[in-house]
């Protein structure tokens, strides 16, 4: 191996500027010696051992005799020498081990040939093997000449030669880090250098290409990918590479892509090294990894191309490719099949949420909120863009193509428990939209008085007008000044639809503190066989659609486009509740809800504010986007009014968007019901995000907020988000399918509570008015009822008597639990309200008609039955952190 050792002795002799290492002349690397050599100005030592290389040194070449050659770094300001005498140690520094520097440094290797690849060379390798330049640029091509071939101590298979020249592929592990070189001659021969290790063929800027990863065999099927469009990564053979893999597809969604080469004797190592492939990932990530075959008859994806090729395709046309790209991702799709892991899918821990991708002003606010109210960032980063959403309303959609749009509509919930700061981080996202709603009322007021003014002024004309014998035109009645609305709280849905109706931008954000009443409504009407009444409702007004009400002695309300985003805190207990028993889920409403949970932790004081320039920033913000207006539009029948700016999405925007369509496509499938319909609600939720990023930037820059398209960065950071918020909604959603479904009886009481939590000091009256089933015959006596059978001894409820009436609050731990002996458990009183006592067998009770639910759902507070104390408290969620 190598120069024998007389012929180094000539190459290294004294007469070429170079000194054999001796006893009393060490080499300054190794500290050896023997076999290493040092140049006469001992800038530079060609060393064979290299265990370790101290600082002030780094490598140059390789020698061809197999050493390697290093120079001296004179800007390091240390020379071996000195590094000796200062540590008083012959060992080098572990800083310096070799294990940072790869025995033939294959990055600046793979640079080099890289950079010597002549266009020429890259054409003839891009037609012979049927794909286009670009994408074995994008892989790192390069050419070896003859010479290197030799120093890299080259080998192939049979037909291998050093004398042509061979291209070669950088291979890399799961760091990115260049390990070795794949090479190829031109006349297809692979081969291998000596002391190469076999790695991924990893393309540039990975992470820029949008989609589900293909995980192809080989560097050739990653180019044919590119082509294609499609991302992708080649291991080494057909089940190679597994190990590299899991670090650096790790947070990427993939298809494990085999081989069609069965051989006679039934072998069929493609498939089968697929399935180890996505078995050992499947495993180790703990989720599902499909793998696929390409169509039947095509061997792998760059015979599919060739198939494409021949019958007319450009490997010029750019959109020509994409578009068969597409096909071929749908034909892969269609016919893989998943791996599951075998201890069973692992819930995801949480991710931060991705404050990055916000735009300077929510990002800033989010921030610098969280340690000033102490906080985690994602309840206020949340509200502040809902909030921004709800501003825009229906003055700007996004167009992702010709028939497929997307309002500016989201909805938000920041799931906490108790002393979470769930208030103060919602003040913080709302405030300045508050602002603007109490200067909307301000000017109404004052537009109010006006009107009652010029009333008076228009029945004295009107008076004088019917008393007078002129046939002149009566006087005009003014018009009654509509109150604009921009934040609404605790409204129902007919409530919504009617402020939406009086507003002239047709657009409200509904913020409310405790969402509970908003879930309940999403079913409203189950106990009487119509419980996607509401639901229906909802989803329709989440898609921007025709909201409508109509009710008897009410008349019809009908608006003809309406935009609410909804955004509020629910604590985990109440949640849980209410989605454990997945009713609300199937409704399709909770899907369509970006969820937040961050894990609790308590915070000290802190004298932190936020800065005055980041609220009055956040706050012009706000005000501009407010200012955006929907422009007039002429109809079909002649009638003119106001139409939404559609914005599109920029060229590479779009195909950003399609790699995220393309990703959930890969998942969806595979994921459980519920958490599939959140995955089809955020392909959409990504185009809505990004229309609010884009308009916050725009808005950010100048007070003229004017877009014509939606650009890569915003499409990409909506995308990002979009992705936190779906495995955000997988954690949230596996917690929940893992809870005990509540019967009727438990769901009924837990409504009652949370609405009396949600509007203390109200009364029975109050209750009838509000929840749907006390409507109807003798409903405030079923109220009275039920709120009487809660608020006694034990129960969460606390009744007050008033001047008239009695009061119901939620019973907190300072309120003095009474014995069973108190006022409201006796006989006197529970016969005053029509509930039955323990006290005496003939006692009458009240039947489950009369408290407003079925005989088989009939609640135990009804059959006196008294909940315990801590009948709630173990419904509450422990705390999620």
């Amino acid at each position: 191996m190598g120069y024998p050792l007389q012929q180094r002795r000539e190459v290294m002799s004294p007469s070429s500027g170079w000194r054999n290492v001796n006893r009393d002349d060490r080499c300054p690397l190794c500290d050896h010696a023997d076999w290493c050599s040092i140049a006469d100005d001992g800038g530079a030592v060609v060393c064979g051992r290299n265990e370790s290389l101290p600082p002030g040194w780094r490598f140059l070449k390789n020698a061809e005799d197999g050493r390697q050659v290093f120079q001296s770094d004179t800007s390091a300001g240390i020379t071996p020498r000195a590094h000796r005498e200062i540590t008083g140690s012959r060992s080098q520094p572990k800083a310096g081990s070799l294990a940072a520097f790869p025995p033939r440094h294959w990055r600046d290797e793979a640079i080099r040939y890289s950079t010597g690849c002549s266009s020429q060379k890259l054409e003839e390798l891009a037609t012979s093997l049927g794909v286009c330049a670009a994408a074995l640029r994008a892989i790192g091509i390069g050419w070896v000449g003859p010479e290197d071939l030799r120093g890299l101590r080259a080998g192939g298979g049979e037909g291998w030669s050093r004398e042509g020249g061979a291209y070669c592929f950088p291979e890399k592990d799961g760091g990115r880090e260049y390990v070795g070189l794949s090479l190829r001659t031109a006349a297809g021969v692979k081969g291998f250098p000596k002391g190469a290790a076999r790695g991924l063929v990893v393309p540039e800027h990975l992470d820029d290409l949008p989609g589900p990863v293909l995980i192809v065999e080989g560097a050739s099927d990653v180019a044919a990918c590119l082509t294609l469009g499609l991302p992708a990564v080649g291991r080494p053979s057909n089940s190679a590479g597994s190990k590299q893999l899991l670090h650096l597809l790790r947070d990427r969604v993939v298809l494990v892509v085999g081989e069609r080469d069965e051989k006679p004797d039934g072998r069929w190592p493609g498939r089968d090294g697929a399935v180890a492939v996505a078995d050992k990932l499947a495993d180790r990530w703990g989720r599902t990894v499909p793998w696929s075959l390409p169509p039947a008859k095509i061997k792998d994806v760059r015979e599919w191309l060739a198939s494409r090729v021949s019958e007319g395709l450009d490997l010029a046309d750019g959109d020509a490719c994409r578009s068969n790209g597409r096909l071929l991702l749908q034909e892969l799709l269609t016919a893989s099949e998943p791996i599951r892991p075998r201890q069973g899918e692992t819930i995801p821990e949480q991710a931060p949420y991705p404050i990055d991708a916000l735009p300077m002003s929510i990002r800033n606010l989010a921030l610098e909120g969280a340690v000033a109210i102490g906080c985690d960032p994602s309840m206020i980063a949340l509200p502040a863009v809902v909030a921004c959403a709800g501003v825009i309303g229906l003055s700007r959609d996004v167009a992702i193509k010709e028939s497929w749009r997307e309002p500016c509509i989201l909805w938000g919930a920041v799931v906490a428990r108790s002393g979470a700061r769930k208030d103060p981080a919602l003040d913080l996202a709302s405030g300045p939209l508050r602002e603007i709603d109490e200067a909307a009322r301000r000017k109404h007021d004052v537009a109010k008085r006006e009107h009652e003014t010029a009333m008076q002024c228009y029945l004295k004309e009107e008076a004088r007008w019917k008393k007078s014998k002129d046939k002149e035109d009566p006087p005009e009645k003014p018009e009654a000044p509509a109150r604009e609305r921009l934040v609404v709280q605790d409204a129902t849905y007919e409530a919504l639809t009617r402020i939406v109706a009086e507003t002239s931008r047709a657009s409200v954000i509904a913020i409310r503190g405790e969402l509970g009443a908003w879930i309940h409504e999403w079913n409203e009407y189950g106990s009487s066989g119509r419980g996607s009444s509401h639901a229906a409702k909802w989803l329709e007004m989440n898609g921007g659609r025709y909201p409508a009400v109509d009710r008897v002695g009410a008349g019809e309300v009908f608006v003809s486009r309406a935009a609410v985003s909804v955004v509020g805190a629910i604590q985990p207990g109440t949640l849980r509740r209410l989605l454990g028993g997945g009713e609300h889920i199937d409704s399709g409403c909770a899907a369509r809800v970006l969820w937040v949970m961050p894990s609790f932790q308590p915070s000290a004081f802190s004298h932190a504010v936020v800065k005055e320039a980041t609220s009055q920033l956040y706050a012009t913000v706000i005000q501009r986007l407010h200012a955006l207006e929907r422009v007039p539009m002429l109809f079909e029948d002649g009638a003119v009014g106001p139409q939404s700016v559609r914005l599109k999405l920029s060229k590479r925007a779009l195909l950003i968007f399609e790699g995220w369509f393309n990703e959930l496509a890969c998942q969806m499938w595979q994921m459980p019901d519920d958490l599939a319909s959140s995955a089809s609600k955020l392909e959409g939720g990504a185009a809505r995000i990004a229309l609010v990023i884009a308009l916050v930037i725009a808005a950010e820059k100048g007070t003229q907020v004017e877009l014509d398209e939606i650009d890569e960065v915003s499409m990409a950071a909506g995308v990002k988000l979009a992705r936190w918020h779906l495995a955000e909604s997988r954690r949230i959603f596996e917690v929940l399918r893992g809870s005990k479904p509540q019967s009727g009886e438990d769901r009924r009481v837990a409504e009652l509570v949370d609405w009396i939590e949600e509007n203390p000091d109200s009364t029975a009256r109050d209750v009838y008015r509000s929840l749907a089933r006390f409507k109807g015959k003798d409903g405030t006596k079923r109220a009275k009822a039920a709120l009487e059978e809660l608020s006694r001894p034990g129960g969460p409820l606390v009744c007050e008597q008033g001047p008239k009436t009695r009061h119901y609050r939620k019973r907190t731990v300072d309120d003095d639990v009474p014995d069973d002996s108190s006022s409201l458990g006796s006989p006197a009183i529970a016969e005053s309200v029509g509930v039955g006592t323990d006290i005496g067998p003939t006692q009458e009770r009240t039947t489950p008609a009369q408290a407003g639910c079925s005989q088989e759902d009939a609640p135990s507070i009804i059959d006196n039955e008294r909940p315990s104390a801590d009948g709630v408290t173990d419904l509450d969620w422990d705390d999620p952190g």
